[in-house]
Parts: C-alpha cells; structure tokens; sequence
C-alpha cells in the first residue's frame, strides 16, 4: 500500500500562492488563476484532515460495536444464568398455579383463574407446553366471588401429567427469561441517556447479577417481568417528556399498557403520569445542570405550585381581553398555548392507548360492565365488615350506573387481592418475631438484608456526593420522573400491613433504583479502584451462592445461613429445593432410611413420597413402620423456625430445634439430623428414659 502524500511538504506556491502570468490574455487570466488556486488549497485542507476524520468515525464504529458486544455479553450471561438455574429448581408454591391459568387462558378464552394478576405472563409461560402438549384437567374449575379455584386446578395439572409435567416447567420458565432481559436493555438504556454510556454499563452489571432477580427471573411468576416492563414503559414516557412527539407518545402507551398487563403494581401510573407530566412542564431548569444547587423535592413544590397559578392565570385573562390588552404578545401567547394543546392530547393518547391494551390483553372480556353489576368479596368494595360476604356498595346508586373501561375480571381480582390482604390469617414473621398482621417498614428491612452490601455502597456514595457537593448531574425533574414511581410503590405496599410475606412486592421499586444507581461511576471516576473493588464485590457476593438465589442474604446478616432469623415466605424458603433433596435421598448410602419432614409444595410428591405431617415423637419411637425405621432424617429450616411460634402443634420440632446438631445442610433451606438424635430429644421431651 502506497504511502499517503504529505501535503505539507508541497512547495507553498503550488496552491497557497498565486501568481499573476504575464501574457497578452489581461486580467481576466488572473481571476481564473485565483479560483483554481483556491480550490487547490481547499483541496488541500480537505485531505490534510481526511485521516483524522477517518480515524474518528473508524473510533466511534469500534466504540458502537465494542458497546454493542459489552451489553450482548451481559445479557447473554444473565440468559444463560437464569436457563441453568431454571433446571435445577423444582416448581415453588405459586407456579403450577400460575401455568394452568395461562393455558386456561389459550384454551377456554377465560380469565378468572389466578384473576388476581393480569393475564400476559402467564400466557407467555404457556405457549411453549401447549406447543410441545401437555395434559389438562379441568374438573375443579371453579368461578364464584373470590374463588381461588387455581391452586387445585394447578394440583390437577401436575396429577395428570405426572413426571413429565417437570420439563414442561422447564419449558415455562425459559419463555419468560426474556422479560428479564428487556428489563436489563431499558435500565441500560435509561441509565446510559440519563447519566452517560458508563453509568448504564454499572447500571446493566448490577441488573444482570442483582440476586433478587435473578431468583425470581428464572420463574413464570409476573415480578420480573413487572419490574422490566415497568422500566421499559418509563424510559419511553421519559423520552416523550423530553421530546414530545406523536411517535414518541405512541411507544409510551403501548408500553404502560403492556406493563399493566403484567402486574396490578402499575395501576397507579394512570394517575401519576399526568402529575408528572404538569410538573415537567411548569419546573423548567433555567441553569445548566453543574451550576445547578442541590434543592429537596419539597421545597420545590411552592415554586412549581406557583408556577401553575401564574401560568393558568395568565391564559385566563389573555382569553378574557381583547386584541389589545392582552398580556402577552399574540405569537408567544399562540405558541404557548398550542405546545400544552398538543401535549394534552398526546397524554390522552398515551393513556387511552394504554388502557387499550390492557383490555386487549382479556380480549375485551367486560370491558364497560357498569359498576353496579359487579360481586365484589372486599370490605372496602362491599361495604360491609362480614368475611366472606360477596355484595356491591355502589348498587342502588348513580356510581353504579357508571361504566368501568377496564376488563371485568382485573378488577374483580384487585377486589380478590384486596380481601386476601384483609382476611389473610397467618402471622408474619421479621427478624424472629410472629405476629398477626405486618410491619410498616418491612419492605424497607427486607430490602436493606436481601440487597448486596456492594449496592448499598454506591447507593450510600451517591447520597453522601449530594449531601456535601450539592451539584447535579441532570436536571431534578428528570431523577423525578425516575424516583417518584418507585418510591410510591414502595410507601403504597407498605402501608398494607395486614400481612407481610413476599418482598418481591416491591422488587419493581428495586429495578428504577438501580437505575439512578448507575450514576456512581461519575462521582467514583477519580476512585477507578474502589468502584472497581465493589462491582466485583457485588458480583462474587451473588454467584457464590448460585444457583441458591432465593435463600440470599447480604454479609450485613452474616448471609444466607443466618437468613431464616430475618425472612422467610418467599425470601427464603418457597419449595424450590425439592430436586436437591431428591438427590440426597437418591445418593445416600444403601439401607439410610429417610424421612423428610419439609413443608410440602404442590409438585413436591414428583420428587419423594417419604414426606411426613409434623414430626411426630410417638412415630418415630414406637411406629414400626418406616417413620420408626427410619435413620435419617430431613427437616425445612423455616418449618423449625414456626415451630418455635406454634409452640401447641410443633412441640416435638420446637424441641428438636434446640437440642439436635445439625449434621450437614440440603441446599440452603434443609437440614439434615440423624434419626437416633431427634429420637433421643424426643424421649427427653416425652418423658421418657432412653434405651
């Protein structure tokens, strides 16, 4: 390849300079001369930088494909993750439940099982089993107010299939690791517009190894892909605030609407949105972001409140006055008034193309039944404190006669989830303590013990930056649009405090802060090292206890095997670990006889039939049949922790709590004792002498 010609070292009169010929062609000759020599030294000029420009854009192509490999390659291991560990789980206590509503849903049209959740996730789960077959037996479908008759049908399906109905779970599970996916892409994507390239990268690592989603992420349950979708539906209304267009309208609606489809979290973004929208467009940042001082949401709200009197006012009396008292010339009063007209219906757009979808999604299944035509089972909808009573408190009045324009059986199944919040009878537990109904700021705890420590640190930097370097990155109003959701979905789930089990609750509000999390690396930029240090942190802190997601607890409470003194439910223990006691049955040494005394789950008898009730003393001393044969045996660590509570029905387990050794752990939710020392701890406790 030739070399490139330096143009530099071209005598400088061949194109800087130009002279003037001396023949009998005159002036004009000179004109022409002066021309050529110009465009000569545009020429010039033009290669002389032709490389670097080259070397620009060749840089920016690799920067775009390194980037787009970088994000592929997270994903890709998060996607590989999740499949693995989707095989080594057995069905927990929601999922048969929710896989025979989704194929409920194909093959009835119907949409009353599991009701209290919108239908997408579940017919997503679906499609692959109805694709591959599977057996269905619908004898104890049930549709009455309230009925739960889902769990039983869940129960059947498992029945009928036997065994195989195991891959069938596997299949389920892989179609919705996907939505885990676009949940990590938005919170990248978010991140990265938000704060920089680099903050969506930090943002897009802590998604793909929060241990949180990535237990529940591998399962059909809807809060991952409520979370992602959630994302997704934000980011694009964001975009539309700041560029307000029809297309970027359309993209936010359809998004809200296929996030509403996932969960009934979202529902209050009907409401927020158009808040939101009122204060994006009165708070207008007149500084640019660095000088800005760092001011609180609340001190705001004067200015904001009065900015929407001023601006109101000003249309009112600009209406009111002729052509020449108006307040404000005619073409900035004109141009003012047209961007809130198109903005207003755009929002309308946003909204009405989202509830679209919703009902798209139940197929249009009652939507505008009038008010007064539902059976609802909630107080709050009833009017009337007698449990289980179905009625209708709006019927006999004009609220009644009102058209709903959402789907018949999504709102009867915020009514069902309402009374199961209400007549839910079984205590909650936090950091060792039972009690009947829950706690304000369990969510908040939850959060602060199931969170990798690593994340809380960025978290913790970002706030001491903002505490004693009041400048900002972006605008406030655009971390608004980003916080509000999620600390409104955080303050309305724990102000239902009359039971407290799932903290996958708010995994929604989770997802939007790692989201404003990313921004770390800005205020780490000088601390490469320490960012660095904590981002391995993070992700070793995950991975060592994987596939074992569900059971994680950060180094602030010793981690998952001091787990159980903190949660329990679905943050610790949710019948996931049936394949691994299964292997510790199958690989024991001949003649061991077990008995496993775990909490059972609808699939757990596709795993073992030795399973007792609660483990009785009199069985294993006396009963010559296998429980009194038996030489080892099996307990559920969050069964042991009840049985400390349910001192009249567990004493035997109570006992055993405090006497036996623990001679090894299943997983991280069992543990296994030897036969002859639970027998010994139930004698002692019977009265008995031992032999």
């Amino acid at each position: 390849m030739a070399a490139p010609i330096a143009f530099e070292s071209l005598p400088q009169a061949s194109f800087g300079e130009v002279r003037r010929p001396r023949d009998s062609r005159g002036d004009d000759w000179g004109g022409v001369a002066a021309v050529r020599g110009g465009f000569f030294a545009a020429v010039a000029w033009c290669t002389r930088h032709v490389d670097r420009i080259f070397r620009s854009v060749a840089a920016k192509m690799r920067k775009r494909v390194g980037t787009r490999i970088a994000v592929t390659l997270l994903l890709a291991t998060h996607a590989g993750l999740l499949a693995y560990s989707a095989t080594r789980h057995s069905p927990t206590m929601l999922e048969p439940a929710f896989l025979a509503a989704g194929i409920s849903h194909w093959q009835l049209g119907r949409f009353e099982l599991y009701r209290v959740n919108p239908p997408l996730v579940r017919m997503v789960a679906a499609l692959p089993v109805l694709a591959v077959g599977c057996e269905t037996d619908w004898a104890h479908y049930y549709d009455g107010p309230g009925s739960r008759a889902e769990f039983r049908v869940g129960e059947d399906f498992i029945e009928a299939n036997g065994e195989r109905s195991i891959p069938l779970f596997y299949y389920a599970r892989w179609a919705c690791i996907p939505f885990s996916l676009v949940g990590g892409y938005f919170a990248y994507r978010w991140s990265g517009d938000l704060y920089g390239a680099p903050a969506g990268f930090i943002t897009l690592t802590l998604w793909c190894f929060e241990p949180n989603l990535m237990a529940h992420g591998e399962l059909i349950t809807a809060d991952v892909a409520c979370t992602s979708l959630g994302i997704a539906a934000g980011y694009f209304f964001w975009k539309w605030l700041r560029h307000a267009s029809w297309t970027g309208a359309a993209y936010a609606g359809v998004s809200l609407g296929v996030a509403e489809l996932s969960k009934a979290s979202w529902l209050f973004l009907f409401g927020m949105w158009p808040a939101l929208w009122i204060v994006w467009r009165l708070w207008r940042d007149d500084h640019p972001p660095e000088r800005r001082t760092e001011l609180c949401i609340a001190s705001q709200i004067p200015r904001v409140a009065y900015r929407l009197i001023a601006d109101a006012t000003s249309m009112m009396v600009s209406d009111g006055l002729d052509s020449q008292q108006r307040v404000m010339p005619t073409a900035s009063r004109g141009n003012f008034n047209q961007r809130w007209r198109t903005d207003i219906c755009q929002l309308a757009v946003i909204l009405g193309l989202a509830l679209y979808i919703l009902n798209l999604g139940y197929v249009f299944n009652g939507t505008f039944t009038q008010l007064k035509n539902f059976v609802f089972v909630s107080s709050i909808m009833t009017g009337t404190h007698t449990p289980l009573e179905p009625g209708n408190r709006f019927s006999g009045t004009w609220v009644g006669e009102l058209p709903i324009p959402f789907p018949k059986d999504y709102v009867l199944g915020i009514d069902s989830q309402k009374r199961d919040f209400e007549q839910f009878r079984q205590p909650s537990y936090l950091r060792g303590e039972w009690q009947s109904g829950g706690w304000w700021y369990y969510y908040v705890y939850g959060l602060m013990v199931k969170v990798p420590c690593a994340a809380w640190a960025l978290l913790g930097c970002i706030i001491l930056q903002r505490r004693f370097r009041p400048s900002r990155v972006v605008p406030m109003r655009d971390e608004l649009v980003l916080l509000a959701p999620a600390l409104s979905l955080l303050a309305l789930v724990s102000l239902q405090t009359e039971f407290n089990h799932h903290l996958r609750y708010v995994f929604p509000a989770l997802g939007l802060v790692l989201v404003f999390v990313g921004q770390s690396i800005l205020i780490l930029a000088r601390h490469g090292w320490f960012l660095s240090l904590l981002l391995v942190y993070y992700v070793v802190s995950t991975l060592s206890i994987y596939p074992h997601h569900l059971a994680y607890f950060n180094e602030f409470v010793g981690g998952p095997r001091n787990g159980h003194k903190h949660l329990l439910g679905s943050s610790f223990d949710w019948g996931q670990d049936w394949f691994y006691l299964s292997e510790l049955l199958n690989t024991s040494s001949p003649g061991t006889e077990w008995l496993i005394a775990n909490d059972s789950t609808p699939a757990s008898p596709l795993f073992s039939n030795r399973m007792s009730g609660p483990l009785c003393g009199e069985d294993l001393i006396r009963n010559p049949s296998p429980p009194g044969r038996a030489t080892a045996v099996t307990i559920g660590i969050a069964r042991l922790v009840r049985s400390a509570h349910f001192e009249e029905h567990m004493q035997c387990e109570q006992r055993l709590a405090r006497s036996v050794p623990v001679a090894e752990r299943c997983a991280m939710t069992s543990i296994v004792v030897s036969a002859d020392e639970v027998r010994q701890a139930c004698k002692s406790h019977l009265g008995e002498d031992v032999k």
